[in-house]
C-alpha cells in the first residue's frame, strides 16, 4: 500500500506524489539545447526527487553521471588535489548503476582514481584533459548532475572547479565536454561566491554565469494536489470532496511540496478526517512539532537579522516591500522560499510559514505580557460548544488593552495594536485554532486576520481610525469581504487615539449580514488631542472631497487617490515646468542668459521637489525608505504631532507652495523676455 512520505525521494512505486512529468520535459529540453542549468529552491522543495527521475529520463539518451556533494565535507574540499580525487571518486561509485557506458570510459576512471589513491601529483590540470577523452570516446553525451552544491559553499576549491567546467562550456566547440552540467541546492551559484568571499570586491562576478536558471514553477498547483489526491482516494474509498480538499491544501501550502505532502500525510496517518476540521488539526500538529524545515527556518533567522527584521516588518507593522531581489535581505528570503512575489510585493510564502513566525517572534514577549496573561485567564469563558465568542473576546481585548497600555505613544499604538491582539488571541486558540493575516489585504492602516477554529472561520478587520467617512469605507470593505469569505458575520477592531473615552461596542446590520464593530479609545495631553482632532478632521475632510470626485467620474475612491497622486500632481509639474522653460528658451534667444541659467536651475530644483513627494507617498513600499519613516515618527512622538498631519503638510501644502512658487517664476519670465 502507497503513502505519503516526506523525507528523501518520492518514487511512484510506494508513494503518494504529484506528477512532475512537465517539469521533466522543462529540462530536458533544456539538457538537449546543451544548457548548464541551475536549481536553487529551499528546504525539501523536491530538488531531489526531481533529480532522480530526471537521471531516469535522460538514461535513455545521455550518460548521466548524478552525484551528491552532500557527504562531502572540510577533508574533501580541502585543497584542489583533495576534490579532484574525490570528484572522480563520486563518479566511480556511479559506474554501476550506469549500463549505457562502454568499457573505455569505466576503466579510465576507474584506473585513475586507482592510480591517484594517495591524492599526490593530481589536480585540475588533470580533470582539464580528462574530461575532453571521457566525453569524445563514451558513445553518447555525458551529463553532469550535482545535487546538495551547498555543501561546497565555503571551499575556494569549488570555485576553481566551477571555473573549469565554465572553460569547458566556452570551449565546447573546439573540444569535447559534458552535454550539460546541473548544479542543484539551496543557495545559488552567485551566493556561493558571497560566502567564499564575504568582501564587496567581486561579489557578484560569479564563475558560473554561463549556466540558465531554473525559473520554472517547482511548487505543486492545485489540479496536481488533485490528482495526487484522486489516486489516495481510489485506493481508499474515503469519500472526501477531493476538489475542495486540494484548494484547502493549497490554500495553507501554496503548493509547497514538503507542507502540501506533509498535511496528507498527517491526516493520512492520524486519521484527522479529509475534511477542513481534520486540515485544521494537521495545520495545528505541524505547527507544534520540531522538524527539519522549522529547525533551518530557526536557524536562518538568526544567521540573517536583517532578514529577521524585514520578515517582521512584513508580519506586524504591514509594510509593502517592493520583491526587488537586488536588496539583498529580500533576496536572501527568496532563496530560502520564505517569500514569494505577489504582483511585485513581497508576500510571505505561506500561511504555514507566516504562522510559525508569527509564533516564534512573540514566545519572548507572551513570557512577559500582561495581555497574553489576561488571555490566559480569561480563556475558558470565550469557547461555547466548540466555538469562540468573538463578540466577547474583542470587547475583554479592548478593556484590558486601554487599562494596561493606555498611556502609551501615538505611534507605539498604531504599529503595536495588531500584535497585541494576536498575543491575546494565541492563548485562547492556541492547541485547537491558528490565525493568519490575508496578505492581500495587508497594509499599514487595515489588517484583515482570518480566525480558524474547529473550522469555523472568523474574520476580523483591525484598523486605525481617522474619521467617519473612512471608517464607514472600512465597514463597507468588509460587508465585502463577507461575500468572499461566505460568511454573514464579521468584526472590526478599531484603534481610535482622539478621544478619551472607555471602549464601545455596536453591531451594523446590512442585507442579512452583520458587523460587530469595537472601538478602543486611546486618552493623551489635551495638545495631543487637539491635533489629533486637527488631523483626523481635515483627512477626513479629504477623503470626503475625493469620494466626491470619484463618484462624480464613475470610479472607487482608492482607484482616485491613485489617480490624482500619480497622473494628476505629476502632470501638474510637468506642465509648468514646460511653461517656465518655454519662456526661460525666450530669455536665452534675447541674450538673457543670466535669467535662463536661473530658470533652468529652478525647474531641477521643481523636479527635485516633485520627487520627494512622489518618495514619499511610495515610502511604505520602499526597503530602503524604512530607516526614514521610523525617524520621522520618533521627531513625532517627541513633540505629540499625529503623522496624518505631517503627511497633510507633505502632500498639500508642499505641492501649493511649489505650485504658487512656478506660478511666479513664469509672471517674471513672462516680464523679463
Amino acid at each position: 500500500m502507497r503513502k505519503f512520505n516526506t523525507t528523501g525521494t518520492c518514487y511512484p512505486q510506494i508513494h503518494y506524489m504529484v506528477d512532475i512529468t512537465k517539469r521533466l520535459n522543462d529540462i530536458a529540453n533544456r539538457v538537449a539545447d546543451g544548457e548548464y542549468i541551475t536549481i536553487n529552491r529551499g528546504r525539501q522543495y523536491g530538488k531531489t526527487t526531481t533529480l532522480y527521475h530526471l537521471t531516469q529520463r535522460l538514461s535513455k539518451d545521455y550518460v548521466v553521471f548524478s552525484i551528491s556533494f552532500e557527504q562531502m565535507g572540510k577533508t574533501e574540499f580541502a585543497t584542489e588535489e583533495s576534490l579532484t580525487y574525490y570528484f572522480l571518486d563520486r563518479l566511480r561509485l556511479k559506474l554501476r548503476t550506469i549500463s549505457n557506458l562502454n568499457d573505455y570510459v569505466k576503466d579510465t576512471i576507474t584506473s585513475t582514481v586507482a592510480k591517484y589513491s594517495e591524492k599526490k601529483e593530481i589536480d585540475f590540470s588533470l580533470l582539464n584533459e580528462l574530461i575532453p577523452d571521457l566525453c569524445e570516446k563514451s558513445e553518447k553525451p555525458i551529463v553532469l548532475i550535482i545535487d546538495e552544491v551547498d555543501s561546497a559553499s565555503n571551499y575556494e576549491s569549488f570555485i576553481k572547479l566551477l571555473r573549469l567546467l565554465r572553460d569547458k562550456y566556452l570551449n565546447r566547440m573546439d573540444e569535447p565536454t559534458f552535454q550539460s552540467v546541473i548544479l542543484a541546492g539551496v543557495y545559488d551559484i552567485k551566493n556561493l561566491k558571497l560566502k567564499v568571499r564575504p568582501d564587496s570586491d567581486h561579489q557578484y562576478n560569479s564563475p558560473w554565469n554561463i549556466a540558465v536558471p531554473f525559473k520554472a514553477d517547482m511548487s505543486f498547483a492545485k489540479n496536481g494536489i488533485e490528482q495526487m489526491l484522486t489516486e489516495y482516494e481510489t485506493d481508499h474509498n474515503t469519500g472526501m470532496d477531493i476538489s475542495e480538499m486540494a484548494q484547502l491544501i493549497f490554500d495553507y501550502s501554496s503548493g509547497y511540496p514538503f507542507f502540501v505532502s506533509k498535511l496528507s500525510q498527517l491526516i493520512d496517518e492520524e486519521q484527522l478526517g479529509w475534511n477542513k476540521e481534520g486540515l485544521l488539526k494537521a495545520v495545528n500538529i505541524l505547527l507544534k512539532e520540531k522538524n527539519t524545515f522549522f529547525d533551518d527556518l530557526a536557524k536562518k533567522l538568526e544567521e540573517f537579522p536583517k532578514m529577521k527584521e524585514l520578515l517582521k516588518d512584513i508580519l506586524y507593522n504591514g509594510y509593502e516591500e517592493s520583491f526587488n531581489t537586488y536588496y539583498k535581505h529580500i533576496e536572501i528570503a527568496a532563496m530560502f522560499n520564505y517569500i514569494k512575489d505577489v504582483k511585485g510585493k513581497v508576500m510571505i510564502f505561506n500561511r504555514i510559514i507566516e504562522t510559525w513566525m508569527y509564533n516564534l517572534f512573540m514566545v519572548e514577549e507572551a513570557i512577559e505580557n500582561r495581555l497574553y496573561d489576561q488571555g490566559s485567564i480569561e480563556k475558558s469563558q470565550f469557547i461555547e460548544g466548540g466555538r469562540l465568542k468573538m463578540d466577547k473576546i474583542l470587547e475583554r481585548f479592548a478593556i484590558h488593552f486601554n487599562d494596561i497600555y493606555g498611556e502609551q505613544s501615538e505611534k507605539f499604538c498604531e504599529e503595536e495594536g495588531r500584535r497585541f491582539f494576536m498575543l491575546y488571541v494565541k492563548p485562547i486558540i492556541n492547541g485547537t485554532g491558528n490565525y493568519y493575516i490575508e496578505a492581500q489585504t495587508r497594509d499599514r492602516s487595515r489588517t484583515d486576520m482570518i480566525i480558524d477554529y474547529y473550522g469555523t472561520q472568523y474574520i476580523i478587520e483591525m484598523k486605525i481610525w481617522r474619521g467617519d467617512s473612512y471608517n464607514e469605507r472600512g465597514e463597507n470593505q468588509l460587508f465585502d469581504y463577507l461575500d468572499f469569505y461566505h460568511t454573514d458575520k464579521g468584526y472590526l477592531l478599531s484603534f481610535c487615539f482622539n478621544k478619551k473615552s472607555k471602549p464601545e461596542a455596536k453591531t451594523i446590520s446590512l442585507g442579512g449580514r452583520e458587523i460587530v464593530e469595537v472601538v478602543v479609545y486611546y486618552a493623551k495631553c489635551e495638545m495631543q488631542q487637539l491635533l489629533s482632532i486637527l488631523a483626523d478632521g481635515i483627512f477626513d475632510f479629504c477623503c470626503q472631497a475625493v469620494s466626491w470626485f470619484a463618484k462624480l467620474c464613475g470610479c472607487t475612491y482608492y482607484e482616485m487617490n491613485t489617480y490624482l497622486f500619480i497622473v494628476v500632481q505629476p502632470l501638474i509639474y510637468v506642465l509648468l515646468s514646460l511653461v517656465i522653460l518655454y519662456y526661460a528658451a525666450k530669455c536665452l534667444r534675447k541674450g538673457k542668459h543670466r535669467v535662463f541659467i536661473t530658470a533652468l536651475g529652478y525647474t531641477i530644483f521643481n523636479v527635485l521637489c516633485f520627487c520627494l513627494i512622489q518618495y514619499h507617498y511610495r515610502m511604505d513600499a520602499d526597503s530602503a525608505a524604512r530607516i526614514c519613516i521610523k525617524e520621522m515618527y520618533e521627531i513625532q512622538d517627541k513633540y505629540g504631532i499625529p503623522y496624518k498631519l505631517t503627511n497633510f503638510v507633505l502632500f498639500v501644502f508642499a505641492f501649493l507652495a511649489i505650485v504658487a512658487f512656478d506660478w511666479m517664476m513664469i509672471r517674471r519670465l513672462k516680464h523679463k523676455k
